[in-house]
């Protein structure tokens, strides 16, 4: 139904020596269906072995893909519903396990934010720990599909502090959720419906604290692959700006080109139906005209028997 085309970037930034940001983003068609998943995870830099974390989140899902996948693929759409849920809550589950007993070897706190992007067909499904973000742009608009889970966004959210002021909290990176800091990752969802022409973008926070909004739509309206649009923005980051790890995938949605053909014959043929049922009278009158046969003299039929008729 949809091509799906993905960019990817993960750097250092300007200032860590380490990059504790995971990516992970893979395309296929499985079973019929046009299937991706797109992860973009953040190791707590507070924390000690954020990128071992990360990688954790990553690779389990991985796997999952490589497993699993397909056992939410060709159902039912509640059922669907049903089964994705399931299958991405106990996945997080298990890596969230995974990290806390990390952890306890390690003898110290780890965490990791995590963002996650399903599609199925033209249907996608979300879920979110922490303060990586998902955006949706659609025909000129760009919005958050995703929910901070942290002191700041509490704060805003319950109205103690402006989002102006939020910009300038000292502590915007604490985090009130997390994989591998709770005993239990109780994860943001989202789902809804792909239109033609929707982009997702998934970004770590050293990403969306650097670029604008705007930036990104004017980026992306250029002329120009996705790639062009992605190292723009990335090096218009100014030197030095850059002080946390820079992670952001972009995924772009557009009809295959068998479905945009037989898209538009379904229009026309129904733009055709629509004139035939408005002007049929006219259309009827026409035909008659037409198909009357022409005797000598030049005169329809009819009208020759109507003159020589008393």
């Amino acid at each position: 139904m949809y091509e799906i085309r993905t960019v990817c970037h993960t750097d250092t930034g300007d200032i860590r020596e380490q990059n504790q940001d995971s990516i992970f983003a893979q395309v296929e068609k499985i079973d019929g269906h046009d299937v991706g998943l797109f992860i973009v995870a953040d190791g707590c830099g507070g924390l000690s072995s954020g990128d071992q974390v990360s990688r954790l989140a990553t690779s389990h899902f991985s796997r999952v893909w490589h497993e699993r996948i397909h056992s939410v693929l060709g159902l039912k759409i509640t059922e669907e519903r049903l089964a994705v849920n399931d299958l991405l809550e106990n996945s997080i589950h298990d890596i969230n396990q995974m990290a806390l007993n990390f952890g306890n070897q390690m003898e110290s706190k780890v965490g990791s934010t995590l963002s996650l992007l399903l599609s199925i067909d033209n249907r996608y499904y979300i879920k979110n720990l922490g303060d990586s973000r998902i955006y949706l742009i659609r025909r000129g608009k760009m919005r958050q599909l995703t929910q901070d889970q942290s002191l700041v966004a509490d704060m805003v959210r319950n109205g103690k502090i402006s989002v102006k002021e939020s910009e300038k909290f000292k502590r915007k990176n604490v985090l009130t959720m997390c994989i591998g800091f709770y005993d239990e990752a109780k994860s943001f969802s989202a789902s809804g419906i792909i239109k033609n022409e929707d982009i997702f973008l998934l970004c770590s926070d050293g990403f969306y604290n650097c670029v604008k909004n705007i930036d990104v739509l004017k980026a992306i309206k250029k002329s120009g692959p996705y790639e062009t649009a992605v190292n723009e923005l990335r090096n218009g980051i100014p030197e030095g700006k850059a002080k946390d790890n820079v992670s952001v995938i972009l995924c772009a949605y557009e009809c295959k080109r068998k479905w945009r053909g037989l898209l538009t014959a379904a229009i026309i043929l129904a733009l055709l139906a629509l004139v035939a049922i408005l002007f049929r009278n006219q259309i009827a009158n026409i035909i008659r005209e037409l198909t009357q046969p022409i005797l000598p003299g030049g005169l329809p039929q009819n009208e020759l028997l109507a003159r020589l008729l008393p």
